[in-house]
């Protein structure tokens, strides 16, 4: 029997119904989709874990100048401010002890001081953007908010608090030491793809054959030294600097006058034991090998400079004076130290390309820099 037509709009009118039921349903299934994709984005960009990212005061977030093409802000000026105040306190005297004249010539040092350590960091970042290395991405930021994480739980016990006490106490905010993560991790991505592309480093401990000629390398190439040495320090509990250069020149002397190799090198392992203890500061008589652009400039000139068993006057570097004696590389205690030395030559080559950038980089200060005075950072 035919349907009439009232049953026939009625099956219509349901079909329509069910069919904006699901349609209503997909919609809402999407929208949720949509939203936890949102939300995915959200805590890939922002990092939002445990440790959330913590906003930084409108004075700390202030541009304060750019340095290759990256904005430098106030709360990076205040910290490197203060760590370069306290080199020259050291090398000065503080400040406020100084008369008027030395205090200018303070205030000059520390302006100088704190544009080139504002260059690092800058200095790595600019190097990676030239190695094709992104610097803001978000696989980057997901690994910086890993290491925020792991500061927060191996130093802080876990709590944000105890972070935000920890931040203060090192003159820094949330968001500088999340940048300073950002900048190691950056450094050792352009390390790792220096050791890939075999363009500037050419040694892996992944292939035995390359160790094999980088201990080849650190023996013949001349480019290693192996020294050992006398240190005097400047400042110290037992002696005072004026004291540590008179004792510092007697020991190069005494070496200098000695004409035999082993009696001169069993007269350094004696300066050696007796010179002041220096806490954290240890050394053997087997010596330290290093290579071109690894150490001081200062030791490394002297060093280089000497033939096998020679020996230096006494050589001032920043902390204090050292008589150096240069020792003969041997393989097999290259072959010992392998991977140390292997890592030493890798960030050697790594640093000498950062000091490159930093040679052609500059901090230009805007007009905001130029209404702080520098010594009133606190």
């Amino acid at each position: 029997m035919a349907a009439s037509k009232t049953q026939k709009k009625t099956r219509e009118n349901k079909k329509i119904n069910w069919t904006k039921k699901k349609i209503v349903a997909a919609a809402i299934i999407g929208v949720a989709i949509l939203a936890a994709i949102i939300f995915a984005v959200i805590v890939i960009v922002n990092g939002l874990g445990r440790v959330r990212p913590i906003k930084s005061s409108e004075q700390e977030a202030t541009v304060v100048g750019e340095c290759a093409g990256f904005d430098v802000r106030y709360e990076e000026l205040r910290y490197v401010t203060i760590v370069c105040r306290a080199e020259l306190d050291r090398e000065l005297g503080a400040y406020d002890s100084l008369d008027l004249s030395e205090q200018e010539i303070y205030e000059k040092a520390l302006e100088a001081k704190v544009f080139e350590k504002l260059k690092e960091n800058y200095s790595v970042l600019a190097l990676a953007e030239e190695m094709g290395i992104k610097t803001d991405s978000y696989a980057l930021k997901r690994e910086v908010q890993k290491a925020i994480e792991k500061f927060v739980n191996e130093n802080c016990n876990d709590s944000v608090e105890e972070y935000k006490t920890a931040l203060a106490s090192m003159n820094m905010t949330d968001s500088l030491l999340r940048f300073v993560y950002k900048v190691d991790i950056v450094e050792g991505q352009i390390l790792d793809k220096l050791i890939e592309d075999g363009d500037r480093i050419i040694y892996s401990v992944d292939e035995p054959e390359s160790v094999v000629d980088f201990t080849e390398y650190v023996v013949n190439s001349g480019d290693y030294a192996r020294t050992i040495h006398a240190y005097y320090p400047k400042t110290s509990q037992y002696i005072d600097a004026s004291e540590s250069l008179e004792r510092a020149k007697a020991t190069a002397a005494a070496l200098a006058a000695e004409e035999n190799d082993e009696a001169r090198y069993s007269m350094m392992c004696s300066a050696i034991g007796s010179a002041p203890f220096v806490p954290g500061f240890s050394l053997t008589n087997d010596g330290v090998y290093f290579t071109r652009g690894q150490m001081g400039e200062a030791y490394e000139s002297a060093a280089f400079a000497l033939e096998y068993f020679g020996t230096s006057e006494a050589v001032e570097t920043a902390d204090g004076y050292y008589v150096i004696m240069r020792l003969e590389p041997e393989l097999e205690g290259a072959r010992k130290r392998v991977n140390e030395l292997l890592a030493q030559y890798q960030y050697s080559v790594l640093y000498s390309l950062e000091n490159e950038q930093k040679d052609n980089i500059e901090f230009v200060p805007n007009e905001y820099f130029e209404s702080i005075r520098l010594i009133d950072i606190k």
